[in-house]
């Protein structure tokens, strides 16, 4: 039995046709960014939702239905991009604080790194750590 589900996956497709349409929300009529725009947050939880379970789906197809080898393979595949991204926003971040004669303190900024670095900056209540060097991730 295959645990592809083919519904889910046009769902997805429709829900990041969605979350496109409020990124360029610009170049959309108004009228039409006037609906897409609250929609937008909706169609993005709805999308990693379906996303996370169709990993699950996949995941039991492979007959691998242990959480920390799964946890283990899907950081393997996510984290070497993040650090990348960290490393090319970081550093253009330094230059422009040495650059502007400001001395950095160093804590603060070593602080931010490890956050970033342990995937953690979202969860620390402050706008400087959750938009700090990559503010995408």
């Amino acid at each position: 039995m295959s645990k592809r589900v083919d519904s889910l996956n046009v769902l997805r497709v429709g829900l990041i046709f969605v979350i496109l349409c409020c990124h360029s929300g610009d170049f959309l009529p108004e009228r039409l960014g006037f609906y897409v725009g609250p929609a937008t947050g909706y169609a993005l939880q709805l999308f990693f939702m379906i996303s996370g379970f169709c990993s699950l789906l996949s995941c039991w197809k492979k007959g691998d239905q242990k959480t920390i080898p799964y946890f283990w393979a899907k950081l393997k595949k996510v984290y070497p991009i993040h650090f990348i991204c960290f490393v090319l926003a970081f550093a253009p971040a330094l230059y422009q604080v040495y650059s502007a004669g400001h001395e950095p303190w160093l804590g603060e900024m070593a602080s931010k790194a490890v956050a970033n670095l342990l995937l953690v900056q979202s969860w620390i209540p402050n706008q400087e750590y959750i938009f700090s060097y990559n503010g995408v991730s």
